[in-house]
């Protein structure tokens, strides 16, 4: 992690100490090291993208020594770098997780991280907008599974279109 951490150009990063000789050596570190959430995995996918970007380089002198470093070939996209050395299974995982980053409540964003929520669902919450994410937090507050708050959440938006069109007012979008 530390050669990470230096790679990526950080100064900073939250960390744990512990008495290793107490807890008899590297077998216990290991089974004690957090590993990074998803919205960490973004930021980190992030970061590597612009280090690895070969926008405005010369393609015509083969590939930066950085990139060669951690499997770059040519024909190969610098997202496909990023993503598998962010922890992610695949690209569309990764596009995912950046939209619940970017245009999620801060709640859902921790949903997903402590895994409450899917990634995938987590990414079809966001894409909504704050008015229907905080109806599906609270729901996922009061004990529903995220799948359900959301089931919960559009039949309550079914129903008050519902009742809006029976008043004789044209359907709510």
């Amino acid at each position: 992690r530390l050669r990470a951490v230096q790679s990526l150009g950080w100064e900073d990063i939250q960390a744990r100490m512990i008495d290793l000789d107490t807890l008899r050596g590297e077998p216990a570190e290991n089974n004690m090291r957090k590993e990074f959430n998803v919205s960490e995995r973004v930021a980190i996918g992030r970061a590597l993208e612009v280090r690895f970007s070969r926008q405005g380089r010369r393609t015509d002198k083969g590939l930066p020594k950085d990139l060669v470093e951690v499997g770059g070939e040519k024909g190969k996209e610098t997202r496909d770098l990023a993503f598998v050395h962010a922890g992610f299974g695949n690209h569309e995982t990764f596009r995912l997780a950046k939209l619940v980053v970017d245009n999620g409540d801060e709640e859902l964003v921790e949903l997903m991280d402590g895994g409450k929520c899917s990634v995938d669902l987590a990414a079809k919450i966001a894409k909504q907008g704050g008015n229907y994410q905080k109806p599906v937090i609270e729901k996922v507050k009061q004990g529903k599974s995220s799948l359900e708050a959301m089931r919960a959440v559009d039949l309550d938006l079914r129903l008050e279109n519902i009742e809006w069109i029976s008043r004789g007012n044209k359907p709510m979008l």
